[in-house]
C-alpha cells in the first residue's frame, strides 16, 4: 500500500507545482522562469552528485542523448511556462495527459512496440476527452451549443495557451522515448541528476543570443521579484521526483505513472478553489476524468 500513498502524493505535488507555476508566470516572462527554474534545479542537484556519484554511468550514447535531451528540455520549457501565462490551468494542464498517446505513435514507428487492446480502447477514451474537455456553453444560453461538431477540437488551436500545451504533448511524447533510450544507455539516477547540466548550458546559449546585453538585468529582475515561488517550485519538483522513485522501487513503473497521470484531476479541482477558474468547470473535470482513464488503459 506504500506505493500507491507515494503515486497519489506524486500526483498531487506534481498538480501543485501546476498551480505555483501559473501564480509566478502570470506575472513574469515565461522563459526567464523556465531558465531560473532550471538554474535552480541544477544548483540544488549538485550536492546530491556527491551522494550518488558511484552509481552514475556515463557513455558516449548517453552523453549523446543527454545533449538531445538538454535541447528538448530547453523546448519543453518554454512550451509549458508560455502555454500557463496564455492560457487557464484548468483548460491546458489536462491536455498534457495526451502525451502518453504521442508515445505511443511514435513507439510503433520507432522501437515496433504496438498496443493490446486495452490501449487502442484507451486511445478512444482520450480522443473522446479531449473533446468533451474543450466544450463550452454558450453564453446566451445554458445549452451547450453544437453549431459546429468539430469546434472543441478547433478550440485547441484557437487558443493560445491550449495550443502551446498540446504542442507540448507531443514533444513529451517524443521525449518519453528519447528518455527511455537515456535510461537504458546509463541508468535512472544518472538521468535525472544530470540533466540539468546540460539543458543550463543550452538555454543560457538561447536566452544570450536572443536577449543580449539585457539578458543579465532580465534574470536578475526575474530572480530577484520571483526567488520565493521558484524555490518552492523547485522542491515540489523534487518531491515529484522522489516520491515518483520511490514508488517505482515499490511496484510496477506504470502504475506509478498512471497516478502521476491523475495530477490533471487534482490540477483542475486546485484551479477552481485557488485560482478561482470556474467557467464549464463540471465539463473540464468530466474531461480530464476521461483523460486519465484512457492513460491508465495505455500503460496497464
Amino acid at each position: 500500500m506504500l506505493w500507491l500513498i507515494l503515486g497519489l502524493l506524486c500526483a498531487v505535488f506534481f498538480a501543485i507545482s501546476h498551480i505555483v507555476s501559473k501564480k509566478i508566470v502570470d506575472k513574469a516572462d515565461p522563459q526567464y522562469i523556465a531558465f531560473a527554474k532550471l538554474l535552480f534545479t541544477a544548483i540544488l542537484t549538485t550536492p546530491l552528485l556527491f551522494f550518488f556519484w558511484d552509481k552514475l554511468i556515463i557513455t558516449s550514447e548517453s552523453l549523446l542523448l543527454m545533449v538531445i535531451i538538454g535541447v528538448m528540455i530547453v523546448i519543453g520549457g518554454i512550451l509549458y511556462m508560455s502555454g500557463l501565462k496564455y492560457g487557464s490551468v484548468s483548460k491546458t494542464i489536462p491536455l498534457l495527459s495526451l502525451s502518453p498517446l504521442f508515445t505511443l505513435v511514435i513507439a510503433m514507428f520507432w522501437v515496433q512496440e504496438y498496443p493490446n487492446r486495452y490501449g487502442i480502447f484507451g486511445v478512444i477514451i482520450l480522443v473522446i476527452g479531449t473533446y468533451v474537455l474543450n466544450i463550452e456553453k454558450s453564453i446566451n444560453t445554458s445549452e451547450v451549443r453544437y453549431s459546429k461538431l468539430l469546434a472543441p477540437f478547433a478550440k485547441i488551436f484557437t487558443n493560445k495557451g491550449a495550443r502551446l500545451m498540446f504542442f507540448l504533448a507531443i514533444f513529451w511524447g517524443l521525449s518519453s522515448v528519447v528518455d527511455k533510450a537515456a535510461i537504458n544507455a546509463s541508468n535512472a539516477i544518472s538521468r535525472i541528476l544530470l540533466y540539468s547540466y546540460f539543458a543550463i548550458v543550452f538555454f543560457f546559449i538561447y536566452l544570450l543570443l536572443k536577449e543580449k546585453s539585457s539578458f543579465l538585468p532580465k534574470l536578475k529582475e526575474t530572480l530577484k521579484n520571483n526567488i520565493k515561488g521558484l524555490l518552492v517550485l523547485v522542491i515540489l519538483n523534487f518531491l515529484v521526483i522522489a516520491t515518483q522513485m520511490f514508488g517505482i522501487s515499490l511496484t510496477h513503473t506504470a502504475y506509478i505513472i498512471a497516478l502521476k497521470r491523475a495530477s490533471a484531476i487534482f490540477t483542475v479541482i486546485f484551479a477552481f478553489f485557488i485560482l478561482k477558474e470556474k467557467e464549464n468547470f463540471l465539463t473540464i473535470l468530466i474531461g480530464t476524468l476521461l483523460l486519465v482513464l484512457g492513460v491508465i488503459l495505455i500503460v496497464i
